[in-house]
Parts: C-alpha cells; structure tokens; sequence
C-alpha cells in the first residue's frame, strides 16, 4: 500500500478492531438458552476502498479481528470462503487519527424457526 504523505512520514493511521459472530443456532431460540448464542465467525476481513481489498486480516477463534490502517473511509467486508451462509452484510467505516474504532458484525445463519 502506498501513501500520498509528503516529507518521507508515514500516513497517519488508526486501528479497527471487532467481533464476527452468527446467529441464531437454533431453530426455535428460547430465551436464555446458552446453547442458542450467537457464535464466532471463521474467515477473514477485508478492506476495500473504492472497490479495492487494500488490507485483510484473519478473524480468531473467538471471532475477534483487529487491523491497522490509514485514516480513511472503508467498507468492511466478512469472507468466509464459498459458502452461501452465514451471510454477513457489509459495514462503512472511517479510520481517524491514533483512535481506535470498534465493529462488530452480526451475520445470519440463515437458520429459521415455524413460522419464519
């Protein structure tokens, strides 16, 4: 990635830091069941700006990422490979100076109780 900044500094940049998870779990959610929790989210995320990836970083095993980028607007973007589900909208962000801004992404499972 290259920078538009004059004098041989580096641009300034921000970080990004989030959680992916999915739900529901269950086809008939009942209040307060722990199995039925949303859960982590397995892939990656991804940075584009005007159309293009210009970072990405792998979501952990708790469905947690974090990115450092230059300050900019973004859209962020959930790839979790091939498969039609969990279906994860995408999220606009803007990256300020030395902050750090916080994402979370809920996607769906595509998982539908009677009646849905």
């Amino acid at each position: 990635m290259t920078s538009c900044s004059t004098g041989g500094e580096p641009a300034p940049t921000g970080t990004v830091k989030g959680l992916v998870s999915a739900g529901p779990t269950c086809p008939v959610e009942v209040a307060g069941a722990p199995t039925c929790a949303p859960v982590p989210v397995a892939g990656s995320v991804e940075f584009l700006a005007s159309d293009d990836v210009v970072a990405s970083t792998v979501i952990d095993g708790d469905g947690r990422f974090v990115s450092t980028l230059e300050v900019g607007d973004y859209t962020l973007h959930v790839n979790v490979g091939e498969a039609p589900f969990p279906l994860c909208q995408d999220q606009q962000v803007t990256v300020i100076d030395s902050e750090a801004v916080t994402v979370n992404v809920d996607c769906d499972t595509g998982i539908r109780g009677p009646g849905s």
